[in-house]
This record gives structure tokens, sequence and C-alpha cells, in this order.
């Protein structure tokens, strides 16, 4: 008899499909000339205050994201389909027998729901702004040959919109990855020294680039403000918030 759990995964790999969307850069890393990077990189006035991994830091997280729903989806699996467990135990997988009992524990809670609109909503978000973007969206603090100052659709409401959706996107994957109901719930993994690094690695990641970004937003307008001078005071006006429509 298949596990109740078995419905979880589609909602798990739409998880996993918000990791993509939201940590995937729609142009590949250092598009933009060397010279356009260097010119703000060389000036503290508009240097990242705190260096963003990008060149490894991305395709890790992704991959340790990705991993985490794997496992889980695998527990799923096998508490429902005794027989995988017994084909993999006889082929020396004997602790898969554990995994699929931890798997018969998982559920969807309140908190997973709530992290995974979260999620969509964030990837939805960040989605929308490489539409409006176009090639001028990079993870990097650039300003391209003929760049154009982007402030329609959600660039109307926030100016800084890409990292709200990030940070909305990090706080829901967060809820459905380690919240009531998860594998690493209910399997422990925080008592495991395999689960704390990958725990703390992906959990300190997330904090560490939103952080950064929290940061390089105030860079970001004074580059623009620099650039585009009118035009950038015009849209300021009208879109007066960095992030939180009425809060920041």
């Amino acid at each position: 008899m298949a596990s109740s759990a078995v419905w979880k995964i589609p909602f798990i790999l739409a998880n996993s499909a918000c990791l993509r969307v939201a940590m995937t850069p729609p142009t590949p890393y250092a598009t933009a000339a060397s010279k356009e990077r260097a010119r703000y990189e060389r000036e503290h006035a508009t240097r990242d205050l705190i260096p963003m991994p990008l060149w490894w830091g991305p395709p890790t997280f992704r991959t340790t994201g990705h991993a985490i729903n794997g496992l889980e989806i695998l527990a799923i699996i096998l508490s429902a389909y005794p027989s995988i467990v017994e084909y993999l135990a006889f082929g020396g997988l004997v602790k898969s027998a554990n995994v699929a009992r931890d798997g018969s524990n998982i559920y969807i809670s309140a908190t997973f729901v709530i992290g995974l609109v979260l999620s969509v909503f964030g990837a939805w978000i960040r989605a929308s702004c490489y539409r409006h973007m176009g090639r001028h969206f990079t993870f990097e603090l650039t300003i391209q040959d003929e760049h154009k100052l982007i402030t329609h659709g959600p660039y109307a409401i926030v100016r800084h919109p890409s990292y709200f959706g990030l940070f909305t996107y990090y706080f829901g994957t967060t809820l459905c990855q380690f919240g009531p109901g998860s594998f690493w719930d209910v399997a422990g993994l925080w008592g495991t020294l395999a689960g704390k690094l990958a725990g703390v690695f992906y959990i300190g990641y997330m904090i560490w680039v939103a952080v950064a970004l929290f940061a390089r937003a105030a860079k970001e307008d004074d580059v623009l403000r620099r650039e585009f001078k009118d035009q950038w005071h015009s849209w300021a006006q009208k879109t007066p918030y960095r992030l939180l429509p009425f809060i920041y």
C-alpha cells in the first residue's frame, strides 16, 4: 500500500523548480565586459561590502537544495514501496530500511504549505524581473553598454524587486525543507555530522547572500543615480521604496 506521503512529491518537485528559477541567472556569469565590472569594483563607494561567491555559490547551493529535496522524495518512495527496500538491502544498501522508516513519517504540514507558497511567489517575482530586465539582468553589480533604466513591471513597485523575491524564496524554501513533516525533521538529520554540515552551509549561504544583497541595494542605487541622473531621480520619486512597499 502506497504511503499517503506520496502525494507530497509533486510539491517537493515544485520547490526544486522554484530553486532553479530563483538561483539561475538568465545570462551567463561575467557577461559584462571586464572593464565595465572593474570601474565599480575598484571604487569603495560602489564595491560590494560583502563579497558575492558568484562562481561557486549558486551552483553549490542549487546542488545542495536539489539533494535535500531528492533525499525526501527517495524516503517517501522507499516507504511507499517496501519491495524496493528489500531489493536495495539485498544489494548491500542496508541503510535504505532506515530511510524508508523515516519516510513513512513525512507529511505535508501547514508550515510546508506556507513555505511552498512563499517559494513560488519569490521565484515568480525573480522570473518577472528576468523578463523585464532582459540581457541587463546579471548577478553582478555592473552597468552594461547601452544599459537602460528599467522602471516598469515589478520595478514600478520597488526599486529592487529581484532581491525581495530572493529573500521571499529563501524564507519559503527553509520552511519547506527543514520544517515539521520534512525528512530533515523526522529523520533527525541535525543530529548527524553530515546533516549539520549540509544544513549549516545551506542556511548559512542564504543568510550570507541576503545580508550581501541588502547592503548592495544602497550601492546599486548609487550606481544607477550616477549613471542615469535625472531619470533615476524621477523614478525614485515615483518608486520611493527599495525592497518592501511602505516599509523600506
